[in-house]
């Protein structure tokens, strides 16, 4: 990420799609994250990552940058949910193929509640995010309990 980007004429109240956070607070959190010598890997109360925070909420550039600097995509939250299941509920189709560009992570690997990312995309109804999973083999006889 290019300290530039964040000095200069950038947008300071664009927010994500959700309007959780502003996209740039994403972005500085990030080169921060990756200039001060912080664990990229560090979990909040809820077991999640910053790698995990990005691909919940979209930012792809964000998650990109974090692969790049050594985060782990395999590492789950308390509910058994990784990067890539969050990035599939919310059907954030540039996310899940740089996870899945970047990672071996477990595509297949299912939450607490035996949901995977693919059967949780179906459900939330996100058809690019269920096809992009099915091209990239998926497993599709797995069930939900």
């Amino acid at each position: 990420m290019d300290p530039a980007y964040l000095e200069g004429d950038a947008d300071w109240t664009l927010v994500s799609n959700s309007d959780a956070r502003d996209v740039h607070e994403f972005e500085l959190d990030t080169y921060t994250l990756c200039t001060t010598g912080s664990s990229l890997d560090a979990k909040d109360m809820f077991g999640r990552t910053p790698l995990s925070w990005a691909a919940k909420e979209g930012h792809e550039g964000v998650v990109r940058t974090l692969l790049a600097k050594g985060a782990r995509p395999d590492l789950a939250d308390v509910m058994g949910r990784t990067p890539l299941f969050l990035a599939a509920e919310h059907g954030h189709e540039g996310v899940i193929q740089t996870l899945l560009e970047y990672s071996v992570a477990e595509m297949d690997a299912a939450d607490m509640l035996d949901q995977t990312p693919l059967s949780r995309a179906s459900k939330e109804g996100h058809v690019a995010a269920v096809r992009l999973l099915q091209d990239e083999s998926a497993a599709v006889h797995l069930a939900d309990v």
